[in-house]
């Protein structure tokens, strides 16, 4: 089978078990075969830690650069291109900016100029 095929998922079933009725997006999931004490335990644990989940990307604050940062290595000898720019448009083009500026807002990322440099955006739809 070929790897692009093949979709990344839990090993089990899952249950999933909502955190907070008032966001449903604070959810979580464990595996369909912890049932009884060791299932009720679990999640008793998981709730009393609910402050060391990230839910958003805004949740992330305080990781170091040093140890999650994308950089460019660009070779200083080699002649730079500028690749001709390809229109983006319609519902890309939103799910562009919409992804970007939440980023940015969350300070994951900040914008650079490189005036001889340049790439377009690739987008790839995830099944999540």
């Amino acid at each position: 089978m070929p790897l692009d095929t093949i979709k990344a998922g839990p090993a089990e079933d899952t249950i999933s078990i909502p955190v907070d009725q008032m966001d449903a997006i604070k959810v979580l999931q464990i595996g369909s075969h912890l049932n009884g004490e060791l299932g009720k335990n679990l999640v008793d644990f998981l709730k009393n830690k609910l402050d060391v989940f990230a839910w958003c990307h805004a949740d992330m604050i305080g990781i170091d650069p040093e140890v999650m940062c994308h950089h460019l290595n660009i070779d200083p000898t080699k002649k730079r291109m500028r690749q001709k720019t390809r229109p983006v448009s319609g519902e890309r083009a939103q799910a562009l900016k919409d992804e970007v500026n939440r980023l940015m807002g969350a300070g994951l990322i900040k914008e650079y100029f490189y005036p001889t440099w340049l790439t377009n955006p690739v987008l790839v739809k995830k099944p999540n």
